[in-house]
């Protein structure tokens, strides 16, 4: 059975299903980036980033900011690395 990208996404508990689901993420835009709102880098940077302080407010809000118990450093030396990465 093929999973969508929010169940690829909400399956992740592993490098290796972190990149199947940027594998899958990355074919979405290809096959349907008339379906994205946010189809540059710097639009997608900007949503990345506001979704993110949202979330975090929200969770400070809720006073569940344990909640956020995630590699946050792995996640920018991610980023970092397809700035360059061939």
């Amino acid at each position: 059975m093929i999973m969508t990208l929010p169940e690829q996404a909400n399956s992740i508990t592993s490098l290796e299903d972190l990149i199947i689901f940027i594998r899958a993420f990355y074919m979405d835009f290809n096959n349907n980036k008339e379906q994205w709102e946010n189809t540059t880098l710097e639009n997608f940077l900007e949503a990345m980033s506001a979704w993110a302080e949202d979330t975090m407010e929200h969770h400070k809000h809720l006073k569940t900011t344990d909640k956020l118990q995630l590699n946050w450093k792995f996640f920018a030396d991610l980023l970092m690395a397809a700035r360059v990465y061939e």
